[in-house]
């Protein structure tokens, strides 16, 4: 493809990110929390070819076994425009990243590329193209996942790419610490602009043109305890060592679900052993991998304890979950309150029509919903509602903004309430001054003229 390009001061080389190891939440919300620093594409580090750089995306990654994590903050002029159909190019809005792993397509070539766009449903639309070497344009939704969230022209997108679409020519290419992935990032706004990130005398469209080395980074050291790792605004992840007891590939029936309690893991279990699913079920919720925390029945629980909000609580929760038979009731959440001990205690919030293609951790789907979380230390409870329960893989809050800080009420100035004095009857004005010297004069001569006639 060759076309024009308007081109500002653009970077003289290779922009230099470094991608955090980790799973973030697909929530739509695009937040710090496990992604990168995020990464501007304005007029300062895009080449446009059609119209202005009128639009601005705040761009984030993150990278684990499983894929590359694209996340975007889309702020433009006028409202979203969503596809109608899961093909790259149409009349709706898109963001695309062309990617080269670790440099494995040779100079010349057209880098692989990944077109992510709204669809009308609110879901997340994905195609890869890689004509240059026979790919083609492949729509791949089903094999991603993300989400999205709107508010007026700002839009935002959350998407796992997984490394079997990225490197689907490339087998020998395996993800790992120290790689890098060469990359370009670009925006089509159906309603006027059209740019990509760019280098200085480097604005084509092949490998050589990448603008950006998203650096993979090194996994975090593993936690000393479950307790150290007990943070709900990042994604808190179900594993064999900080699940209370532990893989129970047997699903031996225990009637004390007390006995199980262990404070040094992060997930806690219980459940209700009045429920007939129990007793006909005879298995007890534990973690078996790659099922995550599954095999339970009616009434099973997952609880955190003395999970720390801050001073601004929680306004969203997202879990991992995977569910592959029908039908699902509900995972109920509670707050403060084990809902098999206080039967009368309300969920805050409950995540309904969980549908996967199976029920390994491969299969999982975030689900996000919103909670009204006050700040402060809190235990949350997630109850299973009816007979099929699913598994769960891993649990993020989201931190609600600081409450909003009235504006000073300016102070009225001060009222003087001493009564005024009250007007004496018939009293002169003080204008009349002159009168009160003729009545002073008169009433002295009456005085003068009696005495004198006393005297005769």
């Amino acid at each position: 493809m060759c076309v024009p390009f308007n081109v500002s001061a653009l970077p003289a080389g290779k922009t230099d990110i470094s991608v955090p190891y980790g799973d973030p939440a697909l929530s739509g919300s695009v937040t710090q929390d496990g992604w990168s620093n995020k990464f501007v594409m304005s007029a300062a580090t895009c080449a446009s070819w059609a119209g202005e750089v009128s639009s601005s995306i705040d761009v984030y990654f993150a990278w684990s076994e499983k894929g590359l994590y694209v996340s975007g903050s889309v702020n433009q002029p006028k409202p979203l425009v969503k596809s109608t159909e899961e093909i790259t190019h149409g009349a709706w809005d898109r963001f695309q990243i062309s990617v080269n792993p670790n440099g494995v397509i040779d100079e010349g070539s057209a880098p692989c590329y990944f077109t992510v766009s709204v669809n009308e449903a609110g879901g997340i639309n994905v195609t890869r193209d890689d004509a240059s070497r026979g790919g083609g344009t492949e729509p791949i939704s089903s094999l991603c996942k993300g989400a999205f969230s709107a508010s007026g022209n700002n839009w935002q997108f959350t998407v796992l790419i997984p490394w079997s679409e990225i490197n689907i020519f490339d087998k020998s290419f395996t993800p790992a610490a120290g790689m890098k992935i060469y990359a370009n990032a670009c925006f089509v706004n159906e309603n006027g602009d059209a740019f990509k990130t760019a280098m200085d005398g480097n604005e084509g469209w092949n490998v050589e043109d990448l603008a950006l080395t998203l650096n993979l980074a090194a996994k975090p050291a593993a936690s000393a305890s479950a307790s150290s790792g007990k943070n709900p605004f990042k994604r808190m992840t179900a594993t064999e060592d900080n699940v209370a007891g532990g893989t129970n590939g047997s699903h031996d029936t225990m009637d004390n679900p007390d006995a199980l309690y262990d404070a040094s893991k992060l997930f806690q279990l219980y459940w209700d052993t009045d429920s007939d699913t129990w007793h006909n079920a005879g298995v007890t919720i534990a973690f078996l991998a790659p099922y995550g925390i599954g095999y339970g029945h009616e009434k099973s629980v997952i609880y955190i304890e003395n999970l720390d909000f801050g001073a601004n609580g929680a306004d969203k929760v997202t879990v991992a979950l995977t569910n592959a038979n029908e039908p699902f009731d509900g995972l109920g959440v509670y707050l403060d309150v084990n809902p098999v001990k206080d039967k009368n205690a309300k969920s805050i919030a409950v995540i309904k029509d969980v549908l996967t293609d199976g029920f390994e951790e491969d299969n999982a789907i975030d689900y996000t919903v919103d909670v009204n979380i006050p700040g402060g230390t809190h235990t949350v409870y997630f109850m299973y509602l009816g007979k099929q329960v699913g598994s769960l893989f891993s649990v993020q809050f989201n931190e609600a903004p600081p409450p909003a800080v009235a504006a000073p009420v300016a102070e009225a100035p001060a009222v003087d309430n001493t009564p005024a004095p009250k007007p004496v009857a018939n009293a002169p004005k003080t204008g009349d001054i002159s009168i009160i010297f003729v009545m002073i004069a008169l009433s002295s001569a009456v005085v003068i003229f009696k005495k004198r006639k006393n005297m005769i």
